[in-house]
């Protein structure tokens, strides 16, 4: 787990009569400035090719006609050659020494609400020639867009659990994503985090602006992930995201009217943009965008998209991310690990395509300490815990205090990978006037038979299989080598064959029990893998 403190790099940059002006106004070895002009010229802009279906916006371009092919590195090295030369080069390279010295990563946090031209531009491809890396790419230096605004910096941090909500749409009249298969991967990256009751996740019944508004009026969502299309609109200067219909078909909403829609939640902490161009800013007003408005409205912090992003690479950000928030890292870290999971598998571009929006001091949603706490009470060989909402349950003869409530006795959480054969004793007072706990009554006791060994131990054989399964799913994504990708499929073939055949007896079993089927296990059912 990632215990590192940041210290903050902050770089404001504004216009002048000739150009720009790159200020240091925070770090760890003091303040610099330098004035550059933009090291590229309209052609080479409009021939780079992530950048070739955007509009040029008053750019402020060197005056040149040398047009070279431009790629994520050598647009990122003449960037940084241009706006961390002089004083501001030497200003960061004395704060990365001092971050060392004192044992503490230096996140480099970018102003640029006062030239949204600039503000369009990838930055996050900034290449360090004295460092011979990415910034971006290292959590020892994690880039944020941080906007200014009015107000005080907001808390990211929130309480337990995190309540995720998930809005998946897919209007039938726009290109179909695979949005199934980014929601199983969602499901399976938050399982880890919800067996230790630090996240619930849940799905919104539909995806209307009607339905979002009632599900957060109902209680506290602390991220909503969005899965889905958006946009720019170039004439209207604003951008949006497509909801559903009653009738499923598409409805834009506009990043002012989502703002709205989201301002009153306070418990709001982070919005996950899966999403197109959501990190896109308007023209003349860098807050016309998406993720912009929404931070504008109050948000703590926003990842969004700033290019087009493919079905392949929205899943397995998504993925990884969560999988880094699980191992305690803080939101930037945790986009820097997504970024390295792309670019370590050979992805040349798509790793700068997620955009950090925050305005916290330390970027942490889980705090470090509280995860620590939050592993299972007893870590006894030879038992294994079971938690209710009213009382802990443990295996063998080891019992925990608290009371039943409602159905926590049918809805009991066992890793069948952790369950041994011995019998399963529950303590705990039933809930007056419960005819579902009647049993717990009649009986005071229930056993290992009566409570479904056989369904635990069929969870672990099932668990390893769908774990196996991602797996090849992930290597065949990345894979170039048409002969490697035959053989993983094969493979794959015969994974969800073996799954095929154990899932609908198990689900038959917990139905019967009336069983609570954990979250990863639940997710290979999601996936429609029973015949």
């Amino acid at each position: 787990m990632l215990k590192r403190a940041y210290q903050n790099f902050d770089l404001l940059i504004t216009r002048t009569a000739t150009g720009y002006n790159a200020r240091v106004i925070e770090s760890p070895a003091g303040e610099a400035n330098v004035d550059f002009v933009l090291p590229f010229t309209q052609a080479e802009l409009g021939n780079f090719f992530w950048l070739a279906n955007h509009a040029l916006r008053q750019l402020r371009p060197a005056t040149t006609s040398e047009t070279l092919p431009l790629d994520p590195k050598s647009f990122g090295t003449r960037l940084y050659e241009a706006v961390f030369a002089d004083g501001v080069g030497k200003v960061f390279v004395r704060s990365l020494d001092a971050a060392r010295r004192s044992d503490t990563g230096l996140r480099l946090r970018l102003r640029l609400s006062d030239t949204p031209e600039l503000a369009d531009l990838p930055w996050e491809y900034l290449y360090a020639t004295d460092l011979v890396r990415h910034p971006a790419l290292s959590d020892q230096t994690p880039l944020v867009r941080y906007l200014e605004l009015p107000l005080a910096e907001p808390t990211l941090t929130a309480g337990l659990p995190l309540h995720v909500l998930g809005v998946v749409a897919a209007p039938s009249d726009l290109p179909p994503l695979n949005n199934d298969q980014e929601w199983t991967r969602l499901q399976t990256a938050l399982a880890d985090l919800q067996t230790r009751n630090l996240i619930t996740l849940e799905r919104l019944e539909r995806a209307t602006t009607a339905a979002l508004q009632r599900r957060l009026r109902q209680g506290d969502v602390h991220i909503l992930h969005f899965i889905g299309h958006g946009l720019f609109d170039l004439e209207q200067d604003t951008g949006g995201l497509f909801f559903e219909t009653a009738t499923g078909q598409s409805h834009l909403l506009s990043a002012e009217r989502l703002g709205t829609l989201l301002h009153d939640h306070s418990a709001l902490r982070l919005v996950f943009l899966n999403a197109c161009e959501g990190a896109r800013g308007g023209t003349h007003n860098v807050f016309r965008g998406v993720a912009q408005t929404l931070v504008q409205q109050g948000l703590p912090a926003v990842l969004a998209m700033q290019f087009p992003v493919s079905d392949q690479a929205a899943i397995a950000l998504s993925h990884e991310f969560y999988k880094a928030l699980a191992d305690g890292y803080g939101v930037d870290a945790a986009v820097t690990e997504a970024r390295k999971a792309l670019y370590a598998a050979g992805d040349e571009r798509e790793w700068g395509t997620p955009v950090l929006f925050s305005r916290s001091s330390d970027n942490q949603l889980l705090a470090g300490a509280t995860i620590a706490n939050s592993s299972p009470a007893v870590d006894t060989p030879g038992t294994s815990q079971i938690q209710s909402a009213g009382g802990t349950v443990i295996q063998g003869n080891v019992t925990a205090g608290g009371d039943f409530v409602g159905r926590d006795h049918v809805t009991l959480q066992i890793d069948g990978s952790v369950l041994s054969n011995s019998p399963i004793t529950i303590h705990g007072s039933p809930a007056k006037n419960s005819a579902s706990d009647s049993f717990i009554t009649t009986t005071g006791f229930v056993s290992s038979e009566q409570f479904g060994l056989q369904l635990t131990k069929s969870e672990g054989i099932i668990r390893r299989l769908y774990r196996g399964l991602l797996a090849l799913e992930d290597q065949q994504l990345f894979s170039d080598n048409k002969t490697e990708k035959a053989t993983l499929q094969t493979q794959i073939e015969q994974q969800v064959q073996q799954l095929q055949t154990l899932l609908p007896p198990y689900v038959t079993q917990a139905n019967q029990l009336i069983w609570q089927i954990p979250a990863d296990i639940q997710a290979a059912i999601d996936r429609s893998l029973i015949k």
